[in-house]
């Protein structure tokens, strides 16, 4: 593996990480392996920086699935691919396929309709956001967890000592001490565990 495959996969774990500035050379803390050596000590931090302003500039949008910015990075990478001279694992192509349905809401059709003790509530858009192919009507006792975070490497969990299961879950947007520069969830900025995307899957767990 040469220097520039090395770097290209060195790039995808890195998005969100890079810091400092300079043309330095890589330094690993372990030992780096004899047969990938030579090329590990080529990669360079400019070489890194340039790649990842490239992959999070705003013309990629984000990189956000089905967007051009994604199909940009898709390509980009693919393009790395071939300068490395890897050899493609999809024919004469670097890029697997992978069917994907891409479905958006309506946001003028979608609301909730909170019925209880007798009485009924609507929300619409913006006070919710998501929506479903279809009617759901479902009834369920509503049990509060907090901000719905579950981080046991920051010792915080919302869901401790909680029964969710077969329940409708209410949680509130972001994660806790958003204001506090002491915060574990990053001070004032957010982790991960601020995202639905990351919240959603964790009632699924």
């Amino acid at each position: 593996m040469n220097a520039r495959a090395l770097r290209c996969c060195a790039v995808l774990p890195l998005l969100l990480s890079a810091s400092g500035s300079g043309a330095q050379t890589a330094r690993p803390t372990t030992a780096v392996p004899p047969r990938i050596a030579p090329g590990y000590r080529t990669i360079s931090e400019g070489d890194l920086r340039a790649d990842l302003t490239f992959l999070t500039s705003d013309p990629l949008q984000g990189r956000m699935s089905l967007e051009n910015g994604d199909a940009v990075a898709i390509e980009w990478i693919a393009s790395e691919f071939k300068k490395a001279g890897l050899k493609p694992a999809f024919g004469d192509s670097y890029i697997q396929p992978v069917p994907i349905v891409e479905y958006r809401a309506d946001a003028a059709q979608s609301s909730i309709v909170v019925r209880r003790r007798g009485g009924e509530q609507k929300f619409a858009w913006a006070d919710i956001s998501g929506g479903f192919k279809r009617p759901v009507d479902i009834t369920a006792p509503v049990v509060f967890a907090g901000f719905g975070v579950s981080a046991p490497e920051l010792g915080y969990d919302d869901y401790a000592g909680i029964d969710v299961k077969g329940k409708i879950v209410l949680v509130f947007e972001h994660e806790p001490e958003e204001t506090n520069p002491r915060s574990v969830f990053n001070g004032t900025g957010n982790t991960r565990h601020a995202t639905n995307r990351v919240k959603a899957p964790e009632l699924w767990t």
